[in-house]
């Protein structure tokens, strides 16, 4: 009997031994394990985070809670833009128009404004800029005209910004022979009068 209890001690000890050892492993496997999902963790909180950053800048270039309004610009120029855009400046009548309070003339769903559209597109790009950046011109009327289209919506111009400058007496500036004639041979110059 004492044999039997011996080997049964002895067997007892392996299985023990076994036991410690197979915990060890695991003790150890686990660790590992844990530490690699915290590894892992941690790249995810990382990416989530670059990629809230590039959300918040994505965000930032896109309204998405600002209206996008179609608009007919003296029946020549049809551009969108988002509504909050065309009231960038506080107080100006272009402000106060789009406002939502009142109602605009439509035609095929376009909001028309008569007005140059040309020069309402230099007026909604210098918007769309936070009139950071004032436009170029090569012709001196376009300037003056952009620059009328600013007063006649009360928009200030920044005071870095510049004033028109007056038409250069040396240059050799040509001048328009005159809006194009739409006729039924398509568009033409319009006939040098004597």
């Amino acid at each position: 009997m004492n044999i039997q209890f011996d080997e049964k001690a002895m067997e007892f000890d392996g299985v023990r031994e076994q036991i410690v050892t197979n915990h060890e492993f695991l003790k150890r496997f686990y660790l590992d394990m844990q530490k690699r999902l915290n590894d892992k963790y941690d790249k995810i909180l990382d990416e989530r985070a670059r990629w809230e950053k590039e959300k918040a800048e994505i965000m930032a270039l896109v309204n998405m809670d600002s209206e996008v309004i179609a608009l007919n610009v003296g029946g020549t120029a049809h551009l969108m833009t988002e509504r909050d855009v065309l009231r960038h400046v506080p107080g100006s009548t272009l402000e106060k128009m789009f406002n939502g309070m009142h109602e605009l003339k439509k035609i095929d769903g376009e909001v028309f404004l008569d007005r140059d559209g040309k020069t309402f597109q230099y007026l909604v790009n210098y918007l769309r800029n936070k009139r950071q950046v004032f436009p170029e011109f090569i012709d001196y009327n376009d300037e003056k005209h952009f620059f009328k289209e600013l007063d006649f919506w009360k928009i200030p111009v920044k005071e870095q910004m510049k004033k028109p400058r007056p038409p250069s007496q040396n240059s050799s500036a040509k001048k328009s022979p005159g809006p194009l004639m739409n006729t039924d041979r398509g568009m033409s110059l319009p006939t040098p009068q004597p």
